[in-house]
């Protein structure tokens, strides 16, 4: 199923446990932050036995790149403690959606070569000058961090994976675990061109690589 194809998106609030201000928002394309699907909250809902899950009407969509909907908007509001107002499911730069501590992967704008890289929260060693356990404090607490992002292997996976800022296009960096779990669905024409830490751990050592290749960013 596809987000124009649902009438319904779901609301999880379980993380205000740690977080208090966070709320997940699950869509056909937009797995929870800890990786449950779709299907699997409507399953929950069909139960009736999550008290922090709620589905509600998608509502109008505003922006079909970004994935904003009146509907989500609502939701986070009335949610969030007044906290956020606005979600865009697909990018991390405005409004990004918030991410609570649950999640699996990081997503984070590297200015140096004006792209993204994804990082396995369990990773080692450093990166650009950080390291996974400083980005998870970065990333998590329920806030919007703009280019930042905590989010699932599976929406890696998704179509519709960042699709306002550019999708795998856009990817200069990933982990090498992550590369190997997720490599069926990255573009071939960009697959063999996003470095991993065996190519570059640093933003110099990165543009070397990207230019070696003909990344697009180049361009």
């Amino acid at each position: 199923m596809k987000e124009e194809e649902a009438k319904v998106f779901f609301a999880h609030t379980q993380c205000q446990r740690f977080a208090p201000n966070h709320v997940c928002i699950i869509t056909p394309e937009r797995p929870g932050c800890c990786g449950c699907l779709y299907q699997t909250y409507q399953e929950k809902i069909n139960e009736g036995k999550d008290e922090y899950l709620s589905q509600f009407e998608k509502g109008e969509c505003l922006d079909p790149a970004r994935g904003e909907y009146s509907g989500v908007n609502n939701a986070v509001t009335a949610r969030s403690n007044g906290k956020h107002s606005r979600y865009f499911l697909h990018s991390m730069f405005g409004f990004p959606h918030a991410s609570c501590g649950c999640f699996g992967v990081i997503a984070f704008y590297l200015k140096g070569v004006n792209g993204i890289a994804i990082v396995d929260r369990k990773f080692e060693g450093r990166i650009f000058g950080t390291t996974a356990a400083a980005l998870r404090k970065r990333t998590g607490g329920g806030e919007q961090q703009e280019g930042y992002l905590g989010i699932s292997v599976d929406y890696l996976k998704s179509p519709k994976f960042l699709k306002a800022d550019g999708g795998w296009s856009r990817v200069a960096w990933i982990s090498s675990s992550l590369k190997e779990q997720v490599s069926e669905v990255i573009p071939e024409d960009i697959r063999g061109k996003i470095a991993t830490e065996a190519e570059a751990a640093t933003v110099p050592k990165l543009k070397e690589h990207l230019k070696k290749v003909g990344h697009p960013l180049i361009k």
